[in-house]
């Protein structure tokens, strides 16, 4: 990025290879038909689903019935933490990883973020808007994708190294 000295790059660069990590694996996790219980299901030999995909939107102002979520609180914030990290992740890898890749990632966790955000808050406060949006099959690719020019430049730097502060003058 521009503004930062060069040797930062290395950092940067780990630092948004672990967000892209964490925004992949939690993907995974919360798309699983009930996150972590359908690992445990499909080692046991049961089927495993994956919620590789999800659009919609719903008002329901005016029907009369509360909203029912389709996700509980724990998948909505793992949901939530996924694309969080997927934002913080291609922010940080911005001007290492090439910008299409960013951009295109940055849109895809943004859009995951911003409508779980709106299915959380019916935890917050009662309404009837619904609103997911959630692209797990696009959001792993990309991070992985985005993954490979990261790792080059994190291993250009060598090992992370610490900084010490400038002694004091007596």
């Amino acid at each position: 990025m521009r503004g930062e000295p060069a040797g930062d790059e290395p950092d940067r660069a780990r630092r948004a290879l672990l967000l892209l990590c964490a925004h992949a694996g939690l993907l995974v996790l919360a798309s699983a038909a009930s996150g972590a219980a359908a690992a445990v299901a499909a080692a046991g030999g049961r089927a495993w689903a994956w919620d590789y995909f999800r659009y919609s939107y719903e008002n329901g102002w005016g029907h009369g019935q509360p909203y029912r979520s389709d996700y509980s609180l724990a998948a909505v914030m793992a949901y939530a933490a996924a694309y969080a990290a997927g934002v913080a992740g291609y922010a940080a890898a911005r001007g290492i990883a090439p910008a299409g890749w960013v951009v295109l990632g940055t849109l895809v966790s943004a859009l995951g973020l911003a409508s779980f955000l709106v299915e959380g808050s019916h935890w917050v406060w009662p309404h009837h808007l619904s609103w997911v949006a959630s692209f797990p099959a696009a959001g792993v690719p990309l991070a992985l994708i985005a993954a490979a020019p990261l790792r080059r430049a994190a291993a250009r730097g060598g090992p992370p190294q610490p900084t010490l502060a400038p002694a004091a003058a007596d």
